[in-house]
Order: C-alpha cells, then structure tokens, then sequence
C-alpha cells in the first residue's frame, strides 16, 4: 500500500494572513491522498483551539478534505491541537467532515486500518511517557503503522527543535526513544511535532518527521513538501518526498543598521522582500545600531508596503536602539559608526555576526555591564 504522511499543518482562522494558503495546501494534500490508499495527519491540524472553532475555517475544512474522498484521512491530536495534552480533540463529535475522515484521539491509543493494514494512532499525550505509550500498544502493532506527536529524543539534529521555552505549547512532553520504538516493532512511525524533515533506520522499521507542509515560523527555510510512504511486506518503507506547489518557505536575511545609515539597512531589507518569489515568505532582521524612531518608522512602512503579499514578510528590529541626541552628540558614537561601515564592506562580511560583534563592543565602551552580562548570558544558552 501507498499513503501520504503529513503533520503540524496550524491552521489559523481564513482572515488571517496565512490562513486561506494553508488551508490551499491542505486541499492540495488531499487532491494528492485520493490518488493514494489515504493520508495521515500526525497532530496539530490546528494552530489553536479558537482556531478550530472557527466557523468559515471549518466550512473550508471540509471542502479541503473532500478532495481526498473517499480514500480515508486518519488524524490524531498534537499539542496544539489540544493543550496540555488533555480533553477533547477540537473536532471530536461536533463537526461532520465526510465520512472517510476518521479521528484517532482515545487514549492511550486508537486503532483503524486501511486496506487491510493497521494503523495505531497516539494522540498527544502527557500523562504518561513515551515508553509507556509505547509498551501500551498490543502485539498487533508489529509490522503496522503507527501515528504519533513527540519528540524523538535520539535525533541529535532535531532536539533542539522539540523545545521553546517562550511558547507554553511546547512543553517539552512526549519523548519517544529509538530503543522503545524498535521494540514496539512497528513497520513505520509516523512523527509530528517537529517542523523539519528527518527519516531514520530502526531495528523493526522505519520513522519520519515530513515536516510543516507550509512554513509555520521563520526558522522553516527548506522547500516543504509531503512524505509518500510505500509499505512492502517483509521490506523497509520506501519514503519519497513529494513537492507542494501551494506552500511557502521561510527565507532570512540580516540588514546591518549604522547610526547615521539607517536608511540603506532599511532599502536593503525593502529590495530584499520585493526580490524574493511568491513561495518564500521573507524575514528580515535589522541589526547592529541606529536611530530608533528612524528604524522603527521604516519597520512599519515595510510591514505596510507589502500588507498585501502572500506570504507577508516579517520584518523585526534588533537593532540597539538609540535616541535622537545620543546620536546628534559628536565624539565616540560616530567613530564607532564609521568603523562598523567599514566592518561591513569588508570581502565576505558577515552581516549578522558583524551586528552581533557591534553591539558586543558597544556595550562594552560605554560600560553597560548589565545589558553586556544579558547578551552573553543569551549567546551562552544559545538565544
């Protein structure tokens, strides 16, 4: 059998800025699962609960999973999807999404199949650990699929992503190792939670993150796409990544800021944007030292130049802001200013590492110890 893996679409409510192209994406998902045996949703459909009770997002939700039909979508809860890990999933009995659209959210799991394959779905849960979740499944899980939202604990490249402690949603709750995944048995693990893609060889099997579908943050820079999963008896799944034409990736650049220049920081940002294609969502750092009302004016007229662009580019200032009169007063402000100018145009100058190294020594010439021991601390724990 063949089927589509897919997790942490986030959909937002359709008045939002990414919310009618994500919502594209999901039906493009689908128009791709009914040339399928079906698709799987690991978790975090939704961005939010009110999200999910939205009421012209659940309309056009419905219309999206109709393309797939009548092929089944199997989908279980993630995190955002239902917070804290506990209570109803958002859809549970209150909406009706066609038929082949099937919700796997009782605990500790629930299990369907499809083409006479089983599929064991894991909702998010936080309660218990990822080994108990694991040792919970019946014998019947070896050699079948199973979905599941976590972090894989072993991939080293991917941990770092499974944790923010500035987002109450990431929690830092179901770990799953490889050691329990392989002798759990199953032929596929289908991951959520993590927005980037990685697959790896078990024991038993095989898993995969597919990633976001469309890019939900600025770190998301690699093109997106969806996994298509091929089951053979006896054999390791064949993972092929598929393309998506209606999604978006996210692209950074850093714009150095001089006291004094700040107007070319903001023309390189305002070129930046305007170069880049319909399927990069652009985000732009503006870094190092200006003026503060000027940079902030030129952030919001950025931010409403290109209101109207799909995706909306971000535009942050990181910039060591600075008052008028600090500015105005000769002495060491402009020399540093002019050595951060020639800093910059130096053969292969690094504007974020530039902008970093300015504002280091600035704060030290002027003796800022506080804000100084703040941004080491930060550097330290890798912020």
């Amino acid at each position: 059998m063949i089927f589509l893996h897919t997790a942490d679409v986030h959909l937002v409510p359709l008045s939002e800025p990414d919310g009618k192209r994500r919502l594209a994406v999901l039906a493009e998902l689908c128009g791709l699962a009914a040339q399928r045996d079906g698709l799987v949703i690991s978790g975090d459909l939704f961005h939010s609960q009110a999200a999910a009770s939205d009421q012209g997002l659940l309309s056009g939700l419905k219309d999206a999973l109709s393309k797939a039909g009548p092929k089944p979508v199997l989908i279980i809860p993630g995190n955002h999807d239902r917070p804290g890990g506990v209570g109803p999933h958002p859809l549970d009995g209150r909406h009706d999404l066609g038929a082949h659209v099937r919700l796997l959210s009782k605990e500790p799991y629930e299990e369907t199949s499809i083409v006479g394959v089983r599929f064991f779905g894991i909702p998010f849960q936080t309660e218990r650990s990822g080994g108990e979740l694991l040792r919970a499944l019946p014998p019947e899980a070896r050699g079948a699929v199973v979905l599941l939202h976590g972090t894989a604990a072993d991939r080293k490249t991917l941990t770092m992503y499974g944790y923010d402690p500035e987002d109450p949603e990431e929690s830092g709750d179901s770990i799953f190792l490889d050691a329990d995944l392989s002798d759990a048995g199953a032929a596929y693990y289908a991951f959520g939670h993590i927005h980037r893609h990685e697959s790896w060889s078990l024991k038993s099997g095989s898993a995969a993150y597919p990633g976001s579908p469309d890019a939900v943050t600025v770190k998301e820079e690699e093109p997106r796409q969806v996994l298509e999963v091929e089951l053979r008896p006896g054999k390791a799944p064949i993972i092929n990544k598929l393309a998506l034409q209606r999604s978006a990736r996210s692209l950074r650049k850093t714009v150095l800021a001089i006291p004094g220049a700040e107007g070319e920081a903001l023309k390189d940002a305002r070129e930046f944007i305007a170069g880049q294609r319909s399927d990069v969502r652009p985000v732009v750092y503006i870094r190092g030292l200006g003026s503060g009302r000027l940079l902030e004016e030129g952030r919001k007229d950025l931010e409403a130049g290109f209101k109207d662009r799909d995706p909306r580019p971000i535009v942050k200032l990181r910039a060591d802001v600075l008052g008028d009169e600090e500015l105005s007063s000769p002495g060491l402000l402009q020399d540093f200013g002019k050595a951060m100018a020639e800093a910059a145009k130096a053969t292969g100058a690094d504007p974020e590492l530039t902008a970093r190294a300015a504002l280091i020594g600035w704060l030290a010439l002027r003796d800022d110890e506080k804000s100084l021991d703040k941004l080491l601390e930060s550097i330290g724990t890798g912020s």
